[in-house]
């Protein structure tokens, strides 16, 4: 029996990047939206989803872009369009050998900084091949400017990142709950009273614990994000309105 997949009708109206998602149900997507990017996109992985969220909290990045062009590996150039795509992959379909590279994010970072970032799921790394094709592309990036950076995201959906990142994403998503800024010094008081846990420092404010990920989401709050699950026992301290600690992935780099 044949299988008829159908048509993702609302692909056609969100930006999927240089390399177009495939349009049906055979080949999986993620929909998400991007805090600092164009708004909502679609990612081929769940690891690139993960990946956004936390491009998107990180007070380091400016903006960013999903697949953001395509690098021609033979003549050493970047495509930032279809046609200049097409182009190559009918100049160079004869050439052996890897051809076209398309990272999956372009980051802007504080102080005018360009850095590739292409992202791998722990276990899954690729072969020899793609290995040289990658050390292929870091040299022409870099030729034209930008950093690169591969960063691996953990495979288990126990690991804190996989856990803490959903949490934060939708806690950045909530202005309307940001914590006024008189709440840093009741939070230092507290930590100078002993307070040393996710549940001593909510109980000292007199809110759930169900507000920790809006009190780390605004800095009130620090933790070690990769370390630790955010919940009651949790360790934690005052973060006097620093980010920091949302700055999750250049620690996944390799």
């Amino acid at each position: 029996m044949n299988q008829q997949y159908g048509k993702r009708p609302s692909l056609s109206r969100v930006d999927t990047g240089a390399r177009r998602v495939a349009p049906s149900y055979g080949k999986e997507s993620f929909l998400t939206f991007g805090q600092k990017s164009q708004g909502l996109m679609v990612v081929e992985q769940e690891a690139e989803r993960l990946t956004s969220h936390m491009l998107g909290m990180d007070p380091s990045v400016v903006g960013y872009q999903s697949q953001p062009f395509v690098v021609d590996l033979i003549d050493h150039a970047i495509l930032r369009t279809g046609e200049q795509r097409q182009q190559a992959k009918a100049k160079h379909k004869d050439r052996p050998g890897p051809k076209l590279f398309t990272p999956d994010f372009l980051v802007q970072l504080s102080g005018g900084r360009q850095r590739v970032v292409e992202v791998k799921l722990d276990g899954y790394l690729g072969d020899a091949a793609y290995q040289q094709k990658l050390e292929l592309a870091q040299a022409i990036l870099w030729d034209h400017g930008y950093e690169f950076m591969r960063v691996v995201v953990p495979i288990s959906p126990k690991h804190p990142l996989r856990l803490n990142v959903p949490l934060l994403h939708q806690a950045t998503l909530r202005k309307d709950l940001m914590p006024q800024t008189d709440v840093y010094r009741e939070v230092e008081q507290l930590a100078q009273q002993g307070a040393h846990t996710m549940s001593e420092f909510c109980t000292g404010l007199a809110v759930s614990t169900r507000m920790a990920p809006v009190l780390l989401a605004f800095g009130t709050l620090s933790m070690d994000l990769t370390a630790y699950q955010i919940r009651g026992d949790a360790p934690a301290e005052p973060a006097f309105g620093s980010l920091d600690h949302l700055q999750l992935l250049w620690g996944l780099g390799t």
